[in-house]
Formats: structure tokens, sequence, C-alpha cells
């Protein structure tokens, strides 16, 4: 597998190229003094000892104590940089991910999020699918404080105080877009709806106790290489008898590969590009697509987790799995593998 993947990127060494931009960065990055810096990178790319990895869309050589991107895509080479050990990297993804997160907002598309609070004003439940709606009305949230972990620009929490809850709480890492969901709260006249910007795994101890049903939605798992601490800190805030609900891709979706990715084939969709078991953290440096346009951004560090990873840190949390449902479609990724037979996203339920 490992001369397979090498084949793969030194056939195609003479695709290899950079940017101006990226230039510069590898050549602050690494302290070079040479102006031929996508010769240097190949040759790094070439050597014996370099080990090469797939992650996600990118390619990542590691030689002689760097490691240097490149987009398996465009063969442009991002960036490149001097090793850490992996210590560092767990210390730092949770703050790298946030100058990560504050980056793609700077970036959004024009108006991103700017008009969600007409949507508040005259839909009903909306950002919320079909199915997830199904559960949300089964629960009695009249006068209830609830809370959204990961509620990046609140868009969700507002829509969920439709069904009557007294009070809300939403957190989110990144403080610009918690800017954004404050103001969308005040266009719609919401004012018992707060959001707090920090850092999920220490939402302070104020709030333990606190949550009568806490909300995680699509993608906010993966943000966590340790699911066990994440479940533990959503115990400590739920009062006992309280409901914890997450909706979100299916680990299978981390298998297969996306529209735009070289191992994707639309004729054989059955056909998976990586494990299920994955330990390696998923690291991207071209924006936050839904987001964002792309652009060479800062590292977002993310981690694939099975379903047993999920439903244990839920049990050791002292939380009761209520409920779960599979579903066959796909939310924010894409529909090429919907209704094809596969899970691709779920929904789970847990009482404290």
């Amino acid at each position: 597998m490992e001369n397979e993947r090498r084949n793969r990127l030194t056939d195609h060494l003479d695709k290899l190229h950079t940017t101006e931009l990226g230039a510069m960065r590898i050549r602050r990055n690494l302290a070079l003094d040479t102006d031929q810096v996508t010769a240097w990178c190949k040759e790094k790319i070439r050597s014996p000892h370099a080990v090469i990895t797939r992650k996600g869309k990118n390619w990542y050589v590691s030689a002689d104590g760097c490691v240097i991107t490149v987009n398996a895509g465009s063969w442009t080479i991002i960036t490149a940089h001097r090793e850490k050990h992996r210590a560092d990297t767990s210390v730092n993804y949770i703050s790298g991910n946030k100058a990560a997160w504050e980056e793609a907002f700077e970036h959004r598309h024009p108006g991103w999020g700017e008009e969600n609070h007409v949507k508040l004003m005259h839909e009903r439940l909306p950002f919320f699918c079909p199915d997830v709606i199904k559960e949300l009305e089964q629960i009695d949230f009249k006068e209830k404080t609830i809370s959204q972990f990961c509620c990046n620009n609140g868009r969700e929490l507002l829509s969920l105080m439709q069904l009557g809850a007294k009070n809300a709480v939403g957190f989110d890492i990144a403080e610009n877009t918690i800017e954004q969901a404050r103001d969308t709260a005040e266009k719609a006249g919401m004012d018992n709806c707060r959001f707090v910007s920090c850092n999920i795994l220490e939402i302070p101890e104020t709030y333990n106790g606190q949550f009568d049903f806490i909300l995680f939605t699509i993608g906010a798992l993966t943000w966590f290489e340790d699911l066990k601490p994440l479940f533990r800190k959503v115990s400590d805030c739920l009062k006992p008898g309280g409901i914890l609900l997450v909706h979100d891709f299916h680990p299978v979706m981390n298998m297969l590969p996306l529209p735009g990715e070289p191992e994707f084939d639309e004729k054989h969709l059955n056909k998976t590009a990586y494990s299920y078991f994955r330990k390696e953290p998923w690291k991207e440096n071209e924006g936050m697509g839904y987001m964002s346009e792309t652009y060479e951004s800062k590292t977002f560090t993310s981690f694939s987790h099975t379903m047993a990873d999920i439903i244990s840190g839920v049990s050791c949390a002292g939380m009761r799995v209520l409920k779960l449902e599979e579903f066959d479609y796909d939310v924010g990724l894409t529909e090429a593998y919907d209704k094809k037979g596969l899970p691709l996203s779920f929904l789970l339920t847990a009482e404290k």
C-alpha cells in the first residue's frame, strides 16, 4: 500500500507546482535559501526515506524532518512545515481549528448567514431536515432550558426555539461566527437565546446541571479527537433526565471518496477509499467549502470515529441511549451515494 501511494504521487512529479504565495510560505516555514521551491520539494518527495500518505484531498510527504502538503486534484504544493511531534499536535489542534474557522468566516461567501433571521421569522423549523424535525416534535420543550454545542452561527438553535423552550445557550469556538449568531438573534427579536464563544471541552462549570436538552448537528463530532471527554462535558451540563440529541454524518461516510477526489468513481459507488478504523487525523487547507471560497487556509484538523466510539462515549459518560436511527442519505457533503443502500447519516438520542 505504501509503495502504491508513493508511485501514484511520484509518477506525476512533472505536474507538481506551487503558487507565489505558497512558495513564500514554504521558504518562510523552512527558512529555505532558494527560489527553486518546487524543485526542492520534488527532491524531498523522491527521497527513498520519504513517507507518503493520502488524507482526504491531500498528499502528505514526511521527509528529513519536514512535511510537504500536495493537493491531489490540482497537484499544487500547498505548504510545507517542520514536522511536529504528535503530542504537540494533539495539544494544539483545537486552537489551530479555532484560527482556521475564524479565518474561514472572514473568507465567507458574500451574504453568507446574513439573512437567516428572515427564515427564522417566516418558516417553521428552518435549517432542520424532515427526520430531525420529526424527532424534535416528539420532545416537550415547553419552559425548558436548552443548548447546542458547536452551534456555528446559531441558526439551528434559534430555529429550535420555535418549539417553546424558555431559554437557550449556544457554544462555539469561533468568536466571529458567534457574533453573527448574536446578530441573527437580535434581528429575529429573540432575546432568550445567548451565545458563548469557548472551547467546548472547557465550557465553564457554571453551566453544569443547567440544561434539559443538548443538541449536536451535522459535522460537529469530527472536530474532537476523543469523544469521551466531549460526552462527559455533555453529561456534566445536562440536568438529571436531560436529553442529548446527535444528528451527524455516519462513520461510513469517512470511508467514501467524494466527487473531485481521484478515487471517486461514479460507476462504482460501492468502492471505499479509507479505513473505517482510521486513526490518523484529516488535515485540510482549502477553506471551509459550505461557508467560504476555496483558498490556501490555515489547517483544519478533524478525526474519524466508529459507531462504537460514539455509543461507548455516550454510555461511559453516564447516559442511556434511547434511540439510534440510520439514514441512507447524506446531509451536506454529497448526494452521490444517496439511496444506494449505505448508511450515510444517523440520529441518536440519549438520556442522563
